[in-house]
């Protein structure tokens, strides 16, 4: 992985650059982001979270630990997959102090908070749960590299 091969893998979009998620093998993501300092790119957090915001006019890169073996990134336009979510539902509201459905307003995931303790114990718990789905709506337009 070089810099000038990074930016070659622009012409390679079946889209625009700026719609395409370029998606990596984690040895890949790791040989990418070792060519970068994090004080010059502005911060760590494509270290820390796997994703690096508008690299080379990419709408991001991503690290992603499930790819066929083989494959070593995949360009994926941004909006070739949907995903839904669902909260789960509470069947014995009774055994929780609280409970209640938190929407995040950047992804609209809805999550499903439940607040509960031990008696026994004296020890408190919070769980956080969600439902969700995906489906590739343009496989077509997703271009493998390997």
């Amino acid at each position: 992985m070089t810099k000038t091969n990074i930016a070659k893998l622009r012409k390679q979009c079946l889209g625009r650059p700026d719609e395409t998620v370029l998606i990596l093998d984690p040895d890949t993501y790791a040989e990418t982001i070792a060519l970068y300092d994090y004080m010059v790119y502005g911060d760590r957090d494509p270290i820390k979270d796997g994703y690096i915001d508008r690299l080379y006019g990419f709408r991001g890169v991503l690290e992603c630990r499930d790819m066929p073996d083989g494959v070593k990134g995949a360009l994926v336009p941004k909006n070739a997959f949907a995903w839904a979510t669902r909260s789960i539902r509470v069947v014995v509201p009774e055994q929780y102090a609280e409970y209640g459905v938190v929407t995040d307003p950047e992804t609209s995931m809805s999550l499903t908070v439940l607040k509960h303790g031990a008696l026994a114990t004296g020890a408190g718990y919070l769980n956080v749960g969600c439902m969700f789905g995906m489906k590739f709506l343009a496989p077509t337009k997703c271009k493998l590299i390997v």
